[in-house]
Parts: C-alpha cells; sequence; structure tokens
C-alpha cells in the first residue's frame, strides 16, 4: 500500500510488543470504535485531499485499534488510534496546502510546506496545522502562511471585529468577501471562517502582497 508522504512507516504489526492487560468490557460511557471510524471516515470525505489510498491508510490503523481494543491490548489501541490521529492531521494539513495560489505572471513559486508531523502534536498542545508558499520576482519575494485553529486567533480577531483596533496595526481592506488588515510594512492579514489566520508577507510592494492574498482561494479555505 502506498504511504501518505510524510506519514510514519512504522506500523503496528505485532501487539506482543506492547504491555497487555486484562479485557475490559466497554462501559456506557465508551465511544465504540465503529462511531470513531465513522467519524474519521466522515472528515476525510470533507476534504479535497481524499482518495481511496488515504482512506484504507487511516482505516487500516482504526481496524488495528478495534482489534487491539477487543483484545483488551490498551497500550495497542492508543498507539494505533494516536497513528490514525497522526495521519488525519498531516491529511488536513495538505488540504491547507491546496488553497494555496500557483505563481503570478512573472513570478516563480517554490512548493507548498505543510506542517507535516508536527501538525498532530501542535493540535494536542492547542496549536493547529500549518501550510505555506513563497514566491519571488523581480519585484521581491511574497510569502503566504495560512494556520489552522492557531492561537493567533484570539490576537486577530478582536481587532478586525474593533476598527480601532485595526487601525492600530494599519487600515482595513475587503479581499474578495474578507475583511483584511495592511499594516504600514504592507503584510495582509486575514482570518477566515473563525478558523483560519492567513497571513501575506514579504519583501515584495504592497500591491504585490495584495494581488497574492486575492488569489488565494478563500472560498475552498473556508469549507474545510
Amino acid at each position: 500500500m502506498r504511504q501518505m508522504p510524510g506519514t510514519c512507516t512504522s506500523r503496528m504489526t505485532d501487539h506482543r510488543d506492547y504491555e497487555s492487560i486484562d479485557p475490559i468490557a466497554p462501559t456506557g460511557d465508551a465511544i465504540p470504535m465503529k462511531t470513531l471510524r465513522t467519524i474519521a471516515m466522515g472528515l476525510l470525505l470533507t476534504l479535497p485531499a481524499f482518495t481511496p489510498v488515504l482512506a484504507d491508510e487511516i482505516g487500516d490503523f482504526l481496524d488495528e485499534a478495534r482489534a487491539a481494543y477487543e483484545a483488551g491490548d490498551i497500550k495497542a489501541t492508543k498507539y494505533a488510534i494516536d497513528q490514525a490521529s497522526v495521519a488525519l492531521a498531516q491529511l488536513a494539513a495538505a488540504a491547507l496546502a491546496e488553497v494555496l495560489p500557483e505563481a503570478l505572471p512573472g513570478w516563480t513559486a517554490e512548493e507548498a510546506e505543510t506542517s507535516g508531523n508536527e501538525a498532530a502534536a501542535m493540535a494536542m498542545l492547542g496549536g493547529g496545522m500549518t501550510a505555506s508558499r513563497s514566491y519571488s520576482g523581480d519585484a521581491g519575494s511574497v510569502d503566504i502562511s495560512v494556520m489552522g485553529d492557531s492561537p493567533l486567533l484570539m490576537m486577530y480577531a478582536p481587532m478586525l471585529a474593533n476598527p480601532m483596533m485595526a487601525a492600530a496595526l494599519g487600515r482595513t481592506q475587503k479581499i474578495g468577501s474578507v475583511d483584511a488588515i495592511v499594516s504600514s510594512e504592507g503584510q495582509v492579514i486575514m482570518i477566515v471562517a473563525n478558523r483560519f489566520v492567513v497571513t501575506v508577507d514579504g519583501s515584495a510592494d504592497e500591491d504585490d502582497k495584495i494581488a497574492y492574498a486575492g488569489a488565494i482561494d478563500l472560498e475552498a479555505l473556508a469549507t474545510l
């Protein structure tokens, strides 16, 4: 089976590597493994990068978790669920990269980068996933970053909601259907769907950064 880029290649093939405990009957408060699998598949279907191969990859981890749980091996169950969580976080970060634009005429673009293996760890620590891409041209460089469920939301959201606070950073401007802050240095800051912080920065002039901000697929981003 083809591995997803950046995913951990270690798979749980032998439950003897983990400590086993006596089987524990599920309680009324436990979430059935079938329900967990259904939720995960539903999340996959909402992502643009979804393919049957990726569904099989994450589904396999959930099947392993269920088998370990039914065998009473709680440590192996947690390991398999953690692996599925990492794969889902990587898939979500890859979906963010899909909204980043191609190079505008006269510019060149580097490959998009995502938070990769850090995505799941960031989520556990209250952070989120990140995708970024850099562009270069005669006028300088532009760097776009999209952060999902970032702590920066708590800082920027009140500013965009309050014109007086926004004025402390720069001016407000509509980019598509989104209100953006354009700082005195030309940095563009947007919040999309109350989940994503988008920043457009770099050495290029303000007009170029605004053009790249407008080239981001903001409608697709809002659906993730």
